[in-house]
């Protein structure tokens, strides 16, 4: 028999026996049993994270970043295994050239390698070059004894998968056997329901949990029970005994970074909710049957052969191959036994807070006939689904928003509805990728996602490293993003020496031959500030004072850092009528800040920062802070909490997303450059030269009325001067009863404009996008309220809609204005469309522009790795670029509606980088009126059946690919049914939308097949929705994605960092 064992490489045909009695084996894998004599593939160690199924454990994996475990399960079989798993080795002394597949076994004759025996038992001869088996008859029981894993003092829980099936299909008694490992012992019985008698089915069940250098006996013995059928053809046959080993504990951490805080290495973690959510970590998939793996109910997690998830009915382990289509990584769970089948797991959650929770469900390419029917229930939250048969193994992504109830949360996921296929064998809908993500402001959501190197500005980040994502695994660089300096007592909580104690004034002058100020020396008038609260002492600088703090900064490269200070200050007094400001000084380096009370009324603080030179290791600093203002010592200036962040310079040695660094929406835009490690511009466009002067007419013309109680105010070019602005014809100042709200009246010919220089940074042109608010100076308006943007080779038209609101409310709109670059002197020019009187002019406010580097490097998705002893990067492109809608105009302060954008056919000239627009589309970002699926845009289709956007995609012909859409509603109150049809190519899909007026969405997904190399990208509404006040609304769409179809090992290599050699090289640079 040994002769009939296949050679490596070899292919082994899908047969049984003439007589269908064995398992059908597919090909050999990689080894041989003689080439691998301390384990083989009976023994699978994988308790993997998300979809790499590499097991360690390093783990750091799912909706953040993610790194890997870094040895691979087969390398850690070196002690739990078994021996002739697959029964491929014969045993002895059984007769040659014998015509009958079932041999009997005799135990004083017959040795059956690597196991015991006892009872009836025969070896099962296969015709083929392999599938031989093992069969068990009346009392029938095979056993062996190993030693457990030994591996890091781990403890593992043990899952084994198998094969078996009834020894001739047509018996009646049930086929079972009962499995047994020390304390533990579990009953696996042959389910016709799942497929017919001839076939092998894979079952996996859990024998408990084993340490290191434990005896282990396993047992295997037929639970058959019918004795009136005494012959072998009614035992069980059986085959393919593969352990899987997860290390017990298992930690689920994920979302990790490190940095530096007050000079010391930090790193911070959050979990993964709920565990195991992609359902990654399980039983073995054996390499000869493709038909799933079977899990019977478990009503208790921790003995679940389904890590963390317990078992209602029989589910079935698939994983990615001819038969079974996963929508992501490499396991899924198909709920196969009707009404009956699904899973439960518990999560910790924090009791009244929100959670957005998602589930895929999707279709399996079995002849699965009917509608599936799921109910999700997180907590009492309960969403029902039904999902259409496509029979191609599409999936959709349903998200919503729960609020938890209690600290623990059950989350259950069910079938309701029975289907099976043509041949009556049940199936079922695939359930993958469970996540809970809390739902938290968007700048707890940076803390928690990325690192933060800069500071606020225009509630957009300044300064961020954030780790790269690919495709689900994200992995951290560890060199350090961001670094804080050391300051001595930085926010004044240490009080000077010999100061007055229980002294009853808040103000406590210093004087330095009696008092020292820890960690700071002073001149000139200083006082010590004490807070009546905790927490909250100052210092104060009168006239001439003045503070400074030496310092030594050391650190572990020899890298030079760009230095960052922020601090609070506040005048002393609220009526101060002079100036606050300070001198920050460095060396090389001094700024003044100025206390603005445009910005905040004079008794609350300020927090400003500053840049203050670049500096190297080693060197030596001296901060000074001196008080600017000339007032009396009254009006001086009270400070706290500086705080120093360093910036590596260069920063060039980190991964970067650009489509989640756009999500962080961060303005004006940092460039990626070189095709490896993208260096990122620090200079943010918004800093360049392109700011308006005025653009909010917030600082009035010269020479108008004081007191004046018209709210409007002609202008005339020969008295009134408009700071920025030049103007002609008919124009009024409008003056707002509230703060802020100053604005510009264009009557009949009414005209502004402004002239200002292109930004030159790089040599870079910059796509110019320009956001403004208008609206009719009536409501009772006739005539269209319209105006014509101008700067040299590029006019717009933009008219106020009705249908987007009403007359006496502003509308933000956007438009594109071309290309410039290089110091170009611009003309804006803003001139009145309406033809009616003066009276039925328009109001104007808030002019922003938008910067958007031309051309723009959508590159993304690179990764590290080892290449015949050279490091190497890899990089390969975005297929829908900008498919999140993170590069577009800006939001100004007043555009709480959204911005509205026309119909623009080329997506070259468009505001929406991209993407050309059909009818109008509303830009959104999150706030009190909207929510946006992911990062901080989307659009909205308004304009009903003719609103939509389109966009090309460059494909490979023939392949096929995974196209994704994020499908939402607003929160505000859209009436009806949103109708959505996507097309890619000639394939169309339309989805309906129910509305609960929560913004609540789904992510869509199906399976494209690319007709040429270049492919159009549209989503359209099909429906018109309007709120109750008649106002146009509709869907939300967000996060476009399409991805290549790989096998798994290839989506590995294309996806995540490979980490072995490279990682520990990294890790060893860090750590020093």
């Amino acid at each position: 028999m040994v002769d009939h064992l296949p050679k490596h490489g070899d292919e082994v045909p899908s047969c049984f026996l003439n007589v269908n009695l064995l398992c059908s084996k597919s090909s050999i894998g990689l080894l041989t049993s003689t080439q691998r004599p301390k384990y083989n593939r009976s023994t699978e160690i994988d308790p993997s994270l998300s979809q790499t199924k590499v097991m360690g454990i390093w783990q750091v994996g799912a909706a953040g970043l993610l790194l890997l475990q870094l040895f691979i399960s087969n390398a850690f079989a070196t002690a739990a295994y078994l021996q002739n798993p697959d029964f491929e080795t014969p045993p002895t002394n059984i007769p040659k050239n014998s015509t009958n597949p079932f041999i009997p076994l005799n135990s004083t004759i017959n040795t059956l390698p690597g196991w015991s025996y006892q009872g009836t038992v025969q070896y099962v001869i296969s015709s083929s070059r392999e599938g031989n088996a093992i069969y068990l008859g009346q009392n029938g029981m095979i056993n062996q004894t190993f030693n457990a894993m030994e591996e890091y003092d781990q403890t593992y829980d043990y899952l084994l998968t198998f094969s078996l099936k009834p020894a001739q299909p047509n018996c009646t008694n049930p086929t079972s056997v009962t499995i047994s490992l020390p304390n533990r012992s579990a009953v696996v019985s042959f389910n016709k329901k799942f497929g017919n008698s001839s076939s092998c089915q894979t079952h996996a069940c859990y024998l408990g949990v084993h340490g290191v250098k434990e005896l282990i006996n396993l047992t295997i013995e037929n639970h058959s029970t019918d004795q009136s059928t005494n012959t072998t053809k009614c035992g069980v046959i059986l085959d393919s005994f593969i352990f899987k080993l997860i290390p017990n504990p298992i930690s689920y951490d994920a979302n990790f970074w490190f940095g530096y805080e007050n000079g010391r290495s930090v790193s911070k973690v959050i979990k993964e909710l709920p565990q195991n959510g992609g359902f990654e970590v399980g039983p073995a998939f054996s390499n000869n049957y493709f038909g799933g793996v079977l899990i019977d109910a478990e009503s208790n997690s921790a003995l679940s052969p389904l890590n963390r998830w317990t078992i209602l009915g029989t589910v079935k382990y698939i994983t990615r191959n001819k038969n079974y289509s996963v929508p992501e990584g490499v396991a899924a769970i198909e709920l196969v036994s009707g009404k009956s089948s699904g899973v439960e797991t518990t999560v910790a959650l924090n009791k009244g807070s929100e959670y957005n929770m998602q589930v895929s469900i999707s279709e399996n390419n079995d002849a699965c006939v009917g509608k599936f029917e799921v109910g999700v229930q997180a907590g009492s939250t309960v969403q029902n689904f039904t999902i259409e048969r496509y029979g191609r193994g599409t999936g959709m992504g349903f998200t919503w928003i729960i609020k938890a109830d209690s600290n623990i949360t059950l989350i259950s996921i069910r079938s309701f509805a029975t289907t099976k296929t043509k041949d009556h064998f049940l199936c079922g809908p695939v359930i993958d990728k469970v996540t809970l993500d809390l739902v938290i402001s968007y700048g707890l959501k940076l803390q928690l996602s990325i690192l933060l190197v800069g500071i606020a500005f225009r509630q957009r980040v300044m300064g961020i490293w954030q780790a790269g994502a690919a495709a689900g695994l994200l992995l951290l660089q560890l060199l350090i993003a961001s670094a804080f300096a050391d300051l001595q007592n930085l926010d004044f909580e240490t009080p000077p020496t010999n100061i007055p104690k229980n002294s009853k004034n808040q103000f406590i002058p210093l004087n330095s031959t009696i008092n020292t100020l820890p960690g700071w020396s002073y001149q000139g008038n200083v006082q010590y500030v004490i807070s009546s609260g905790q927490g909250g002492n100052a210092i104060y600088l009168g006239q001439n004072g003045k503070i400074n703090q030496n310092g030594n900064q050391t650190f572990k490269d020899d890298r030079n850092y760009d230095y960052l200070l922020a601090f609070s200050f506040k005048p002393a007094q609220p009526n101060c009528t002079g100036p606050t400001s300070v001198t920050i000084s460095v060396p090389n380096r001094s700024v003044v800040v100025s206390f603005d009370k445009k910005f905040g009324n004079s008794s609350s603080w300020q927090t400003h920062a500053c840049y203050l030179g670049v500096h190297g290791n080693k060197e030596l600093l001296n901060l000074a802070i001196e008080n600017q203002s000339t007032n009396t010592t009254k009006c001086g200036v009270v400070l706290d909490s500086s705080i120093l962040k360093l910036i590596p310079n260069p920063a060039s040695l980190y991964e970067l997303d650009l489509p989640s660094l756009f999500q962080t929406r961060v303005m004006r835009i940092w460039q990626a450059e070189a095709a490896g490690l993208l260096l990122l511009q620090l200079l943010i466009a918004s800093a360049f030269a392109a700011d308006l002067r005025n653009p909010d007419f917030e600082t009035p013309p010269t020479n108008i009325p004081k007191n004046s109680t018209n709210q409007s105010i002609p202008l005339n070019s020969t008295i009134n001067t408009l700071p920025g602005w030049s103007y002609q014809g008919t124009v009024q100042y409008v003056i707002s009863p509230s703060q802020g709200g100053n604005a510009i009246y264009l009557g009949q010919d009414g005209k502004i404009n402004q002239t200002f220089k292109a930004v030159k940074q790089f040599d870079q042109n910059y796509d110019y996008l320009l956001t403004f608010s208008l609206k009719p100076a009536q409501p009772n308006c006739t005539s269209p309220t319209s105006v014509t943007v101008s700067v040299p080779d590029r006019s717009v038209v933009v008219s106020f809609e009705k249908k987007f609101g009403n007359s006496s409310s502003w509308q933000s709109h956007a438009c594109y204005l071309g290309v410039h670059g290089n110091k170009e002197l611009i003309n804006l020019t803003i001139e009145n469309q309406s033809t009616n009187t003066t009276k039925c002019g328009v109001v104007l406010d808030s002019f922003i522009f938008e910067l958007i580097p031309n051309p723009i490097d959508y590159d993304t998705d690179f990764w590290f790795g080892y290449e015949n002893g050279k490091e190497i990067t890899k990089l390969k492109k975005k297929l829908v670029l900008n498919g999140g809608f993170e590069v577009g105009p800006a939001f100004s302060n007043n555009s709480l509606g959204g911005v509205l954008m026309s119909a623009e056919s080329n997506p070259a000239k468009s505001p929406l980088n991209q993407w050309a627009i059909f009818g109008t589309v509303k830009y959104i970002t999150t706030n009190k009126n909207y929510k946006v699926p992911e990062g901080v845009a989307a659009v909205e289709l308004v304009s009903g059946k003719s609103s939509g956007v389109q966009t090309t995609v460059t494909l490979k012909k023939g392949s096929e690919y995974h196209l994704e859409v994020f499908v939402s509603e607003n929160n505000d109150a859209c009436i009806g049914k949103f109708k959505v049809g996507v097309q890619a190519g000639s394939i169309v899909h339309d989805f309906v939308m129910g509305r609960n007026r929560r913004g609540n969405g789904r992510s869509f997904s199906w399976i494209i097949k690319a007709e040429s190399s270049v492919t159009p990208i549209s989503i359209r509404s099909s429906a018109t929705t309007k709120t109750k006040d008649q106002v146009f609304c509709g869907p939300v769409m967000d996060n476009v994605i399409i991805e290549l179809l790989v096998s798994y090992g290839l989506k590995l290599q294309i996806s995540i960092l490979f980490v072995g050699i490279g990682f520990l090289a990294t890790l060893a640079q860090i750590t020093g």
